[in-house]
């Protein structure tokens, strides 16, 4: 078997096959291209993670997927002074309008005059994996701020915070619990608009979601608040 394969590789031909079958089946997504950044091939996994064909693709400048320009001239400096990107992240845009945030090496090919003829670039989409992280960080930084703080009104404006960070709620609201008068009491919150700001809800009776869970302890999770027939608001 090896000195078959010897033999098929020594041709151009079979090394241009061999190399063909390798790119076409990289996990990562790759592409290569020339000096004067002209797209040549594209593997699958790089046109289905951008959302276009390969013969689209190809038609495209590569920097035209840069929607950060000091970046995009961040990365032609490297280029030119390293010939080499190494785990350079960055964001880059898909034909639908998404924009997602990838980690990118790119790697020269020489000839044997040390003249750069080709670029190869493989990336991967690390979007999930950085906004784990920053919530991640936000839970961290949460827990290590209440840990040194004793102010009702500076925790609550920090769980508000990390809640915003982490969820990306546009709207939200944090209750505490008055024992004395049985009932909760807005104490802070994002986006929220009178007479929710003020809001005052009986742990007694049916009504109020945020009241259910504190007689409950149940956790819930409810798309649409306002169809839920113990909403005050409704």
């Amino acid at each position: 078997m090896k000195k078959k394969y010897r033999e098929k590789t020594e041709s151009v031909k079979g090394l241009e096959n061999v190399y063909r079958e390798l790119f076409k089946h990289l996990t990562s997504a790759a592409y290569i291209m020339t000096p004067a950044y002209e797209l040549i091939d594209v593997n699958e996994a790089a046109t289905e993670l951008l959302g276009v064909a390969r013969e689209e693709f190809l038609k495209m400048k590569i920097w035209d997927l840069y929607p950060d320009s000091d970046l995009r001239e961040e990365a032609k400096k490297r280029l030119k002074e390293k010939g080499c990107l190494k785990n350079f992240e960055h964001e880059i845009c898909r034909k639908d309008g998404e924009r997602i945030l990838i980690k990118e090496n790119i790697i020269s090919m020489k000839d044997k005059g040390d003249e750069i003829y080709l670029y190869l670039s493989t990336f991967k989409d690390i979007t999930q994996e950085k906004n784990l992280e920053k919530k991640f960080s936000a839970i961290y930084e949460l827990s290590r701020e209440m840990g040194l703080s004793r102010d009702i009104d500076h925790i609550s404006k920090l769980v508000v915070d990390a809640v915003e960070k982490v969820l990306k709620f546009g709207n939200m609201g944090l209750f505490l619990v008055d024992e004395e008068k049985n009932e909760l009491y807005m104490k802070e919150y994002r986006g929220l608009k009178e007479p929710e700001t003020n809001a005052v809800i009986p742990l007694t009776g049916g009504r109020g979601i945020s009241a259910h869970v504190v007689r409950t302890g149940d956790s819930l999770n409810i798309p649409d608040v306002r169809e839920d027939k113990r909403y005050i608001f409704g």
